[in-house]
């Protein structure tokens, strides 16, 4: 199965909010399940996961710009994480739990399953704590994710 076709199938799953301009968000659970299937992807280089709170009653929509986690597949022989610069400004929630980045060996799709998976049950754990306070339509809103 390629990434498209997986990308596809869940965004057309059940609980996903679909905008009027076309946008397509991902619940958590329906990204446990894009991280399952994963193992069946023969194509997948670069997957880039975005994750966005969006308040459903009153509107808004904010991109958490800085939880997003690209992970490239390569020809390498081993896995390895970017870390965030220490010397950055970025809240404590950010630097402890997600890395922006992971490098895995193209052919090891149980690695690729696997560290996607700890990526969202870190977001799921998250309560974004600096962001909803910096606006109130964020205080209800809930997390959801787009891929690219």
């Amino acid at each position: 199965m390629t990434l498209e076709a997986i990308t596809k199938e869940i965004e057309s799953a059940t609980g996903n909010l679909h905008t009027a301009y076309g946008g397509i968000y991902i619940t958590p659970e329906n990204m446990k399940k894009f991280a399952n299937i994963l193992a069946s992807c023969e194509d997948g280089q670069e997957i880039l996961i975005a994750p966005y709170l969006i308040n459903l009653e009153e509107g808004g929509t904010y991109e958490l710009l800085h939880y997003q986690f690209l992970i490239e597949l390569l020809d390498v022989p081993q896995s390895y994480f970017f870390e965030f610069n220490p010397k950055n400004i970025l809240s404590k929630e950010i630097v402890d739990n997600i890395k922006p980045k992971a490098v895995i060996p193209n052919n090891d799709k149980s690695i690729l399953v696997g560290i996607l998976q700890e990526y969202l049950t870190k977001m799921n754990e998250m309560l974004f704590e600096a962001e909803r306070s910096s606006n109130e339509k964020l205080e209800t809103a809930k997390l959801f994710y787009q891929i690219f």
